[in-house]
């Protein structure tokens, strides 16, 4: 949902995305791919330690309403945000029509068991909408 969907709508949003998430069986690898509109910052938040929260070290610092709740769902369904944890010279999906200012509102979500998998992910200069 946009940010200024109804929380009605992102609750049901979350609720279908949760029941999918329920159905994993074991040895499956989870890759949920969304257009989120939820900026989630970067690093832990409240003093957590980053190898265990679903936001690593990496990414564009600002955090918006909608990325505190997509970082709630992520904690709670043991998911991790995967480009947060890999050094990237671009993290921005999107370009602020106004400020011109990047935001990374496009993410990459995996089961955290299966960060292990991963040796790289980012965004790419020049892929800003």
């Amino acid at each position: 949902p946009i940010s200024t969907a109804p929380d009605t709508e992102k609750d049901e949003y979350e609720t279908a995305l949760a029941c999918v998430l329920s159905r994993r069986q074991s040895g499956d690898i989870v890759i949920v791919c969304a257009d989120t509109n939820a900026s989630i910052g970067r690093g832990c938040l409240g003093g957590q330690n980053v190898n265990y929260g679903a936001v690593g070290s990496h990414g564009i610092d600002f955090l918006n309403d909608s990325g505190r709740r997509l970082r709630s769902f992520m904690e709670l369904h043991d998911l991790a945000a995967l480009s947060s944890f890999f050094k990237k010279p671009f993290y921005g999906t999107w370009l602020h029509p106004c400020s011109k200012l990047q935001k990374q509102l496009d993410h990459i979500m995996i089961s955290r068991c299966d960060l292990k998998r991963f040796t790289d992910a980012g965004a790419c200069c020049g892929q800003l909408i």
